[in-house]
């Protein structure tokens, strides 16, 4: 296995033109990157570019482990945090373009687009740049158009052909008229109400008429198998529609992407039922997007114009996922019902998954490769959803082995695995998306996150919560799971004994799928505190309340702890830290034996959460009315370089890198924390032995997000 990196420069500018300078950008893997020749499973985690005094830089991406493929490059996603930066953005980074790329050529706009120029006058010949580049000269007369000829050469020429004011002929490209239903009329063949063009194949327009007759007429067109005819009006014949009578078809408000769908069962003959079908694929899920996965362990139903599936399809593309569930797995024979209700939600956009369950590794891998390929022969699925999964780590190659010969299928190939509860982290290489909680509403009220689930974006999770009764548990529901970065979702009023035989009727139905339509607000991702400390010497700026004499020197603060601790430095504003991350750059510590210095978030002075220097150890400390729960690490100035403290979801993480790209979680809290609804971020150093002498502390980099 060979990696291939690309050096990509960061080249993004202001709206004056200029290099941004100021923020942070994260590059984060689209997916987990899996090597192409030995299919060993790449490890790459996030990394962090501080634009802070640092404008276009340089960083090194990997972006393929094989150039022969097509395309070569692997998906990034780009975070983006400085004011005006669109907040997240996906890209390709390509391998064939050479090791050097710019982030601007694969990202067209991350600031949203500016303008150089803003307003003045330009006099003289002005140069474009391009090929051939334009030379425009000056001296234009009132009225004069601007043309030039393939060789790049441009001049100002009066409007003639018959134009007059405010027109261009159509003989000099243009049409002749002053507004725009006469221009469209001058350019187009038709000439009555209810013409339609069409091409004629030769590159020109041609014009059907409207529809005269007293009858109603229907567009047909019967082409020779490579070649269409030209369109016509017709009558629409019972032989167009094989094994149907007659037709009638009613529709009151039509949609774009309409769909017909054919119904039996009806006394009087067929009959019709028109469904949207969606053109686009759900985006990307970031942390502001979820969709619905619905688990529909229900018969088809696309005979009935009401049925689940119809409600369930109805709400594509935001019900993105479904599962089909013939007998516990795809049953003994393919059964035409799921065939025909399988493509019914394909072509509404869904993806439908086939249903296995392992028993917890209780069922041979051979088993379980034999009903995968009945759902992929029968059915065509697009993935599997695997079902009784277990959480140790010693039974993970077995589910490794599923996910490698799912991916083998030919297909979207998605793989679901649901332990139902949080596995350990190796099962995220085992799986596109985890089903990491199934519970009931009292249960899921009380969840605790895993430390680890922050480390992956939210389209790697599903809950599937029941049991919620009403409209408002609904909606709690709702915002718990977006608390808990839940990309994918299903709430249902169902319960015991089985939850999945039905879905909720309308409204709670269409309430919830209104909400998951609309992207939800996120806690804001802009800096709320930044500092890097740059003056080299001189006044600490107004962000901070100053006790002691803390100094800048040499961009950085310096803090000489005495015995007292008299010495800190605190934000002015105070924040909710609940969603938010605070990072610091310590470059020294007090070396004496009862030498400290403290990154703390706190609430007040008994009430806090802190990562500090304690003689030769480093402790992650939690404070509840002004008792302390700590644990230590031996320090190393090199691996501790940078100290962070988060909170998501209800769960604190203390967190150590050594260069503010990898980190590692070193305590993880998720109850008995301090209350930090109104938090400030504060630095401090001193020493508790009065035999001890004064010594500095010194910190820079300070970012709270």
């Amino acid at each position: 296995m060979s990696l291939q990196y690309v050096n990509l420069i960061c080249d993004l500018y202001d709206g004056t033109g200029q290099p941004v300078d100021t923020g942070t950008i994260t590059f984060t893997p689209n997916a987990t990157l899996t090597d192409s020749v030995d299919h060993v499973t790449i490890t790459q985690t996030p990394i962090v570019v501080n634009l802070l005094g640092n404008p276009l830089p340089t960083v090194s991406l990997a972006a393929t482990d094989n150039v022969n493929l097509s395309p070569s490059g692997w998906s990034w996603l780009l975070c983006a945090y400085f004011p005006g930066a669109l907040p997240r953005e996906l890209f390709l980074l390509p391998f064939s373009g050479g090791s050097t790329q710019y982030l601007s050529h694969l990202i067209p706009a991350v600031l949203g687009g500016f303008l150089p120029l803003t307003g003045g006058t330009v006099t003289g010949a002005v140069t474009l740049t391009g090929t051939p580049p334009l030379a425009i000269p000056g001296g234009a007369a009132a009225g004069n158009v601007l043309t030039s000829d393939v060789s790049g050469n441009a001049s100002w020429q009066a409007v003639a052909g018959g134009g007059g004011a405010g027109t261009v002929a159509i003989s000099q490209g243009g049409t002749g008229q002053v507004t725009a239903p006469a221009a469209f009329n001058a350019l187009s063949p038709n000439t009555t109400l209810g013409d339609i063009t069409y091409g004629s194949g030769t590159s020109s327009s041609s014009r059907l008429p409207g529809n005269t007759a007293a009858a109603k007429n229907f567009l047909t067109q019967t082409g020779t198998g490579s070649v269409s005819a030209v369109p016509a009006w017709g009558l629409l014949a019972p032989a167009d529609v094989p094994g149907v009578a007659g037709i009638s078809v009613a529709v009151s408000t039509p949609v774009s992407g309409m769909m017909l769908t054919a119904t039996s069962g009806v006394s009087a003959g067929w009959a019709f039922s028109v469904t949207g079908m969606p053109s686009a694929t759900p985006p990307f899920l970031g942390d502001a997007i979820q969709r619905l996965a619905i688990p529909s362990y229900f018969y088809p139903t696309f005979f009935n114009p009401t049925g689940y599936w119809q409600q369930m399809q109805s709400a594509a593309p935001y019900a993105s996922i479904c599962v089909i569930n013939p007998g516990s797995g795809p049953g003994g024979s393919s059964n035409s019902d799921y065939v025909t209700q399988t493509k019914l939600a394909q072509a509404a956009g869904m993806k439908v998954l086939g249903y296995v369950h392992t028993s917890y590794t209780g069922v041979t891998l051979g088993a379980i490769e034999a009903q995968i390929d009945s759902y992929y022969g029968w059915y065509s699925v697009d993935g599997i959803f695997v079902d009784e999964v277990s959480t140790s780590p010693v039974n993970q190659p077995y589910y490794l082995s599923v996910y490698n010969y799912v991916k083998g299928k030919a297909g979207s190939d998605i793989v679901v695995v649901n332990p139902g509860t949080v596995p350990d982290e190796s099962y995220m290489a085992a799986c596109d998306i985890m089903c990491n909680c199934e519970v009931d509403l009292g249960t899921y009220r009380v969840r605790a996150a895993a430390a680890w689930e922050v480390n992956y974006p939210s389209a790697r999770f599903w809950h599937i919560i029941y049991s919620v009764l009403t409209a408002a548990q609904r909606d709690e529901v709702l915002t718990l799971s977006r608390n808990f970065r839940a990309g994918y979702v299903h709430i249902t009023n169902d319960g015991d004994p089985n939850p999945y035989d039905t879905i909720p009727a309308d409204p709670y139905w269409s309430g919830l799928v209104t909400q998951i339509a609309a992207p939800y607000p996120v806690p804001s991702q802009a800096p709320v505190l930044e500092d890097g400390f740059d003056a080299t010497t001189g006044n600490i700026n107004v962000a901070w309340t100053v006790a002691g004499s803390p100094v800048i020197t040499s961009h950085q603060l310096v803090i000489l702890g005495h015995s007292t601790f008299a010495d800190t430095l605190t934000s002015a504003a105070t924040w909710a830290f609940a969603g938010r991350a605070a990072t610091v750059q310590v470059t020294a510590v007090p070396a004496a034996t009862s030498g400290q210095a403290w990154m703390r978030i706190l609430q007040n002075s008994t009430n806090f959460v802190a990562i500090g220097t304690i003689g030769p150890n480093l402790t992650f400390r939690n404070c509840v009315s002004g008792t302390n729960s700590d644990t230590s690490v031996t320090y190393n100035g090199t691996t501790h370089l940078y100290w962070r403290i988060a909170q998501a979801a209800g769960v604190v993480t203390w967190q150590t890198s050594p260069d503010n790209a990898t980190w590692t979680v070193q305590r993880t809290v998720s109850s008995g924390l301090p209350v930090l609804t109104s938090a400030s971020f504060q630095l401090a150093a001193g020493h508790s032995s009065g035999g001890d002498p004064d010594q500095s502390a010194s910190f820079d980099n300070v970012l709270v997000l």
